[in-house]
Parts: structure tokens; C-alpha cells; sequence
């Protein structure tokens, strides 16, 4: 049977699990790259690159802005490593297909101007202030208006194979490297990746995706490195409204089946992951308890011992 699209992953330098997948569309390919001989899937077709060289954001990004490189048909679902599928995606690519789009992105869930963004990494993710501020500054360069709406994800993509994706597939690869140093290639590629759409590519017909769509019937995406899935807010409660390329626009909803069988399993999986995080957070706060228990008897045993001195001393 002839391939109608790709399902790409990647995992490098052994940053992620193999998660495999639960429902194969038999029309797709499902291909993992990796630099992993070891590396073995029983749901992934697993190539690996012998020729990935340099950090493992080298690495992974060489991958990233070439997905063609490793698929066999013209059209490419590029997901991260941390994300399951769960299901078949045939109904995601046929709306696709059907609405014309030149790509599919999914908008930042929280941020919709860059030096926000940057401002988080730096506070949270160990982040240096002198490489934000240098990527900022490259960009003011170039006559970015940072007051401009618009941030999108990497986790999740669609593209067509053509001159669109790789001209921005050289555009960012090539821009990232020019702001990595010593070296290495700049690690938060969201941004310069960003840029490249809102300024050169902001014409594009966009099918657009929010958070929603990695905590569905077909996906679920897993904090890294593990099996844990990342359940937050993002994406509950109905359809998601984001800035993109300067206007609100809505994501669309990818709804579960309405066959009951299905809304009951994936209901029951998100149910029985809440109620172990239940159980985590429990037993943190009895932990914590436990803790400011003995940190207030020791402080009341210093308290006591700087009386007895204080008595003795006069």
C-alpha cells in the first residue's frame, strides 16, 4: 500500500523513552530517527544517523529541519519524542488535506511576544541573560517590532514537502547557528523559528492546533525522559483562542470519537493519571508536614538552648 503521509520522531543522545504506538493508520509510515545503533522499537520503523554530529541540540535540530530527509511521502506530522500516539492520526491529516493549509502549527499556550518567552527561560530554565539579551539584539537588528503578536510551538508541525518547508527549514537551521556560540547551536529554536514565520512567511494558509490536540483520544504528550504524561489546563474547557501572526485566531478542537467505547477509554486514562498525581501531591504535603514538624521542634530546642546559655552566662 502506497504511503499517504510520514510520522516523524527523533530521540538523541538517549533524551527520551521510546513510547510506542498505541493505533498505527496502516497509511501511514512511522519512522523514528535516532543516533542510537542500540535503539529498538517494536511500533517505529527506527533509522539511524550515523551522520549526526555536536551537542545533542545540534543533533536534534539537524534532524528537526530536515525532516524530508528521512520520509518517503510529501507530506510530514513531525512530533517530539515525548509524545505518544495513541491513535490512528488519519483524521487529523484528512482535515489537512481537505482544508488546503499549507502547514499546521500549534501557537504557544501561554506567551505571544518573544521577550516573554525568554524572560521564562532565563527565571526557570537556566537560561543565560546574556544569550537571551544577544538574540534579542540580533533581532532588533533586523527590525523586529517586539510588541508583534505571535510565538508557536515545536512539539507538533505539519508541512507539505516543497520549496515552502525548505526554505524555512534553511532559513531557521541556518539562524540558529548563527546565534549559537563556541560552537554550539542556539538551544531555544522556538523563537528564532518564530521569527522566521512572523517575518518572512506570514502569508501562509495555517491549520492551527493548540495544546489540546497532545492531550487527546490521539496523542498524549510525557514530561521527558519518562512516562508520566504532562496534564495541566492548557487545552481544557473548549476551543483555544491565540494570537498568530499579529490577529486572534481560534485552534481547532480535535473532539474524541463518539463512539462510547472510546470517550470511556481515554476518559478513564486521564482520570487514573489525575488520581496519581492526586496521590504524588498527597504525599509531598505529608512529607512536607513531616518536615516543618521537625524544623519546628528544633527550633524550639534552640530557642531553649540559647536560654540555658544566656542563663548560665549571667
Amino acid at each position: 500500500m502506497k504511503k499517504r503521509y510520514s510520522v516523524l520522531t527523533y530521540i538523541v543522545c538517549n533524551y527520551e523513552i521510546v513510547h510506542e504506538i498505541g493505533e498505527k493508520d496502516p497509511e501511514a509510515e512511522h519512522i523514528l530517527v535516532t543516533d542510537d545503533p542500540k535503539l529498538k522499537s517494536d511500533t517505529w520503523t527506527v533509522v539511524v544517523d550515523t551522520g549526526l554530529q555536536g551537542s545533542p541540540f545540534d543533533k536534534c535540530f539537524t534532524i528537526r529541519y530536515n525532516s524530508f530527509k528521512y520520509c518517503n511521502t510529501d507530506i510530514c506530522i513531525r512530533v517530539d519524542g515525548s509524545v505518544r500516539i495513541l491513535h490512528s492520526l488519519k483524521p487529523i491529516i484528512d482535515t489537512f488535506i481537505e482544508g488546503g493549509y499549507d502547514a499546521c502549527l500549534m501557537p504557544h499556550p501561554v506567551h505571544d511576544r518573544f521577550k516573554d518567552e525568554y524572560k521564562l527561560w532565563v527565571k526557570i530554565r537556566n537560561y543565560p541573560k546574556s544569550q537571551a539579551d544577544r538574540c534579542i539584539a540580533s533581532m532588533a537588528e533586523r527590525g523586529y517590532d517586539f510588541n508583534y503578536r505571535g510565538l508557536f510551538q515545536e512539539c507538533f508541525s505539519i508541512f507539505h514537502k516543497g520549496e515552502l518547508a525548505s526554505t524555512i527549514d534553511r532559513e531557521t537551521f541556518t539562524y540558529i547557528k548563527e546565534l549559537g556560540q563556541e560552537g554550539k547551536i542556539e538551544r531555544l529554536d522556538q523563537i528564532p523559528w518564530s521569527f522566521i514565520m512572523n517575518t518572512r512567511h506570514s502569508d501562509m494558509k495555517l491549520m492551527l492546533v493548540g495544546e489540546q490536540i497532545l492531550r487527546s483520544y490521539y496523542m498524549q504528550w510525557y514530561r521527558h525522559n519518562s512516562d508520566t504524561p504532562q496534564i495541566n489546563l492548557n487545552g481544557f474547557g473548549g476551543v483555544e483562542e491565540h494570537y498568530v501572526f499579529n490577529k486572534k485566531e481560534s485552534c481547532l478542537y480535535i473532539p474524541t470519537p463518539a463512539d462510547p467505547a472510546c470517550i470511556r477509554e481515554r476518559e478513564e486514562s486521564l482520570l487514573q493519571e489525575i488520581a496519581r498525581q492526586i496521590q504524588i501531591a498527597d504525599k509531598f504535603q505529608r512529607r512536607n508536614k513531616r518536615k516543618n514538624k521537625i524544623i519546628l521542634y528544633l527550633g524550639i530546642a534552640v530557642a531553649v538552648l540559647i536560654t540555658i546559655l544566656v542563663l548560665i552566662l549571667i
